[in-house]
């Protein structure tokens, strides 16, 4: 008997330094560790049990997208320590403690950084009389500002077209299970908001609407950048190592924010159609010091899609 709790008390302490060792040393096989030498601004470490879909989820981010961005060649295989590289696919995850994406941010203290503002979706104004076409489908809404579903709709695909999220739809609307709506049903669109950039010090770019496809015209939101400084905008797509020519240039404020609008082309300069399921806007300053990006989902991607 004590041979065998001996043995099985070894057995515990080498499977613990195993563990241990493993998540000290892995080392993944997709070169993810250089984003963390790269300049990537927004990253996440792999932990025991994150998933590629799990982690796509809490960024609010597509799996596919990340995994491809990342050269995850296999979505089941990550390994403990991979740091994968969120920049030109992160859209709202706020960090802790702050609000969640759609709600006002507290503005920073006196001589601090400035703070992304997101505008708060008032509750229960809808967003108006709109008419959108998506996929092949009208989705519009009354004067009040209410919708009908149809069959086939899902709050996502709704959410698409009005630039509101599902999660919004559903607290609007107070919808207890999101997967769970009825054709006919009536559902409240709030007005649509900018997406909100990650908060923090660093430069960031926030996009309305975060729909969008060829020639349709973007509102950029800058944050965070040195002051009185030219930013160049471009479209780029990172996982594809593709970047567009300058769409426009802006310069930022005192305070290092700007607004302004850009068209969208639809070709890549060296013509190739851009038909992909997300694309960045980035906001460079002319050295590649100082630079923010955030998606929208491509419109002309999402038009060859079935409905339902």
């Amino acid at each position: 008997m004590r041979n065998l709790l001996s043995w099985r008390t070894t057995s515990k302490i080498l499977a613990l330094t195993l563990t241990t060792v493993m998540a000290l040393t892995a080392l993944p096989p997709h070169g993810n560790t250089a984003n963390a030498q790269t300049g990537c601004i927004n990253k996440h470490m792999v932990w025991d049990g994150d998933t590629i879909l799990g982690i796509a989820q809490k960024y609010r981010v597509d799996p596919y997208e990340l995994a491809a961005a990342n050269g995850v060649t296999n979505p089941r295989f990550i390994k403990i320590g991979d740091v994968l590289c969120l920049d030109g696919l992160v859209s709202a995850q706020p960090t802790p403690g702050q609000p969640a994406p759609g709600q006002p941010i507290p503005p920073p203290a006196t001589g601090g950084p400035t703070t992304p503002q997101a505008p708060a979706t008032p509750p229960l104004i809808g967003g108006g009389s709109q008419s959108v076409n998506l996929s092949g489908r009208t989705y519009a809404t009354d004067a009040a500002g209410y919708y009908s579903i149809q069959r086939g709709d899902t709050l996502f695909r709704i959410g698409l077209a009005f630039g509101v999220s599902a999660a919004q739809l559903a607290a609007v609307n107070a919808i207890p299970n999101a997967n769970l709506i009825v054709t006919g049903q009536r559902i409240l669109i709030p007005p649509a908001t900018p997406s909100a950039p990650v908060p923090g010090s660093v430069p960031a770019i926030s996009l309305q609407p975060d729909l969008a496809g060829p020639g349709d015209t973007v509102t950029v939101r800058g944050y965070n950048y040195p002051p009185n400084t030219t930013i160049n905008l471009y479209l780029e797509k990172p996982s594809l190592n593709r970047k567009s020519n300058i769409l426009t240039s802006v310069k930022t404020d005192a305070n290092g924010t700007f607004s302004t609008t850009v068209i969208l082309p639809s070709a890549w300069p060296d013509g190739l159609a851009i038909d992909t399921r997300t694309v960045s806007i980035s906001g460079r300053t002319a050295d590649n010091v100082f630079w923010g990006m955030n998606f929208f989902i491509n419109e002309a991607w999402l038009n060859t899609q079935p409905v339902g």
